[in-house]
Order: structure tokens, then sequence, then C-alpha cells
């Protein structure tokens, strides 16, 4: 949600820069996909900066135009950011327990084969 993607970005952004540089002279697709979903939320969490510093600043009223493409702008960021999120999380994780009736068998989720390889190339 809003309060968590940024935080989620770095964490995102520190597992990228560790496999970049542990990786071998071609990127695993997944070291490419965790800096896209790094970016996107970066490029959200702008224009969520963006707005706030236009609302201590723009006193246009309640109809101002600017503002309503701001906060749109912001709101598409926003979603753009949270399917790669969702994208990446079905590409590179399953849950094997989702087929089971039990409620927490849903939140148990194991990496998939690119990130066990990613986590490989840190070994060496």
């Amino acid at each position: 949600d809003k309060d968590t993607l940024h935080p989620y970005r770095l964490k995102v952004k520190e597992l990228q820069n560790v496999l970049r540089m542990a990786a071998a002279p071609t990127r695993p697709k997944f070291v490419d996909d965790l800096g896209k979903v790094k970016d996107a939320i970066g490029e959200w969490h702008d224009w969520e900066e963006l707005v706030a510093i236009a609302q201590q600043t723009l006193d246009h009223g309640s109809q101002c135009q600017l503002m309503a493409e701001l906060k749109r702008m912001t709101k598409l960021k926003y979603e753009h950011a949270l399917a790669l999120v969702k994208k990446m999380r079905k590409t590179y994780l399953r849950n094997p327990g989702a087929s089971r009736k039990s409620p927490g068998a849903a939140l148990h989720t194991v990496p998939c084969a690119p990130v066990w390889e990613a986590i490989a190339s840190l070994a060496g």
C-alpha cells in the first residue's frame, strides 16, 4: 500500500545492488525486473513529493486544475508501480499452499528458480 511501497522500494534497491555486484557479466532477468520495480516505485514517490510541495506552495483553491492533474498522474504512477510489484511477485514467488483451504497457507511463498539462481550467484 502507499505506506509501505517506498520502504519496499528501498529493500528492492538494496537487493538489486547486491545481486548486480555478484552477478556474471550478463545480468539475470530477475535483476533487471527488480530495477524496473524500483524505478516505477521511485517515480511514483517523486510524484507524491511533488503533490506535497504543490499543496504547500500553491493557493489556487479547490478547483485548481493543476493540482487535479498532479493527483491524477500520481494515482496512475501508483497503480503502475503496484501492478509491477504484483507481477514480479507472481513471476518470482510461488505459493505452494494456495490450493489448501487453511487461511495462513496463502501467505506462505517460496522463491522460484530465477531467484535461487540469483542467490546462488552470491556464493560465487
